[in-house]
């Protein structure tokens, strides 16, 4: 049986095992960052490369001040109060008792709260856990139990959380010497960090090609169906024809919502149902913006493509 209580699942976390548990954002492949066990679990399960840094989900600040070298307590006391627990994760120095595979050989460490309370109450219990989506990596995100179990079959145990509420990854925010960089976009957006941090926007840069986070490939998120981006899905066809000689006549529109936040989602749960249907393509035409959570589901989408058509 591949869905397991949270109970079951804090005893395998205790005997260097891996689990799916829930979080707001997206499933994670959980373990425990005092298991190399499980760490390796982690890599070897998601076919991960160990380039890619993995972020630590802790329940409290006190086991983040554990995890860094460097504590900006100021800073980190704005984050915590408006943004925590939820979809934030930051960048930081990183102390001893942080294992190099975590980081990939960084000197700096990816750790969040996350915001759902069976991924806290198993972090409480166990220790700080490391947990990359729970996915083959590059591949689409889960944001259901029955995703993981899906790409896991019967080898993982997952607790079944329900649906996840925000659907895209967390905001990554780099913090050095007073310099704060945004490596990935996600739900929080430049806006709402600057303003809690009492900064200008300007003073927050928006990095999303830098390699001391995770999700920072050309190619990321991808249904196993191609998807393809464009201005108008009437012109799929001989667009993609033009561009590849590929001839496709069975495809598939992606209908999302105009609001964002249910864009987001719901994004990836489309993705997997509709790869599951006899489709060549799955298409999705152009946003509406690029502005706030916008930017940060184009940057998913871009990521997620095999072809963006659009002009």
């Amino acid at each position: 049986m591949s869905i397991i209580s949270i109970s079951e699942a804090i005893l395998r976390l205790k005997a260097d095992k891996v689990v799916g548990l829930p979080t707001e954002t997206v499933y994670g492949l959980a373990g425990s960052i005092s298991s190399q066990v499980a760490l390796e679990t982690i890599f070897k399960t998601k076919d991960r490369p160990f380039f890619d840094p993995l972020i630590i989900h802790v329940s409290c600040l006190e086991q983040l001040k554990s995890l860094t070298s460097i504590y900006p307590e100021d800073i980190i006391k704005k984050l915590f109060k408006a943004f925590w627990p939820g979809p934030l994760t930051i960048v930081l120095p990183k102390s001893d008792q942080v294992s190099d595979l975590i980081t990939s050989g960084l000197n700096t460490v990816a750790i969040r709260i996350p915001d759902h309370p069976l991924f806290l109450e198993a972090a409480s219990e166990v220790g700080p856990l490391a947990a990359p989506s729970a996915n083959k990596f590059g591949k689409t995100s889960p944001t259901k139990a029955s995703h993981v179990v899906d790409e896991f079959g019967g080898n993982i145990g997952v607790v079944d959380g329900g649906d996840c509420e925000v659907g895209i990854e967390s905001t990554i925010l780099s913090i050095e010497k007073g310099n704060f960089k945004i490596l990935r976009p996600g739900l929080i957006t430049k806006s709402e960090i600057a303003k809690v941090l009492g900064v200008g926007k300007d003073k927050i840069i928006s990095s999303h090609s830098g390699d001391n986070a995770p999700g920072q490939l050309k190619y990321h998120y991808q249904p196993e169906v191609p998807l393809a981006l464009t201005d108008n899905a009437k012109d799929i066809a001989t667009d993609l024809l033009k561009l590849t000689d590929k001839k496709i006549t069975n495809y598939k529109v992606l209908e999302l919502s105009d609001n964002p936040l249910i864009f987001a989602r719901t994004m990836y749960a489309q993705f997997r149902e509709e790869s599951k249907n006899p489709y060549d393509l799955l298409v999705i035409e152009k946003n509406k913006s690029t502005e706030g959570v916008w930017a940060s589901i184009e940057n998913r989408l871009q990521r997620a493509a095999t072809w963006d058509l659009r002009h």
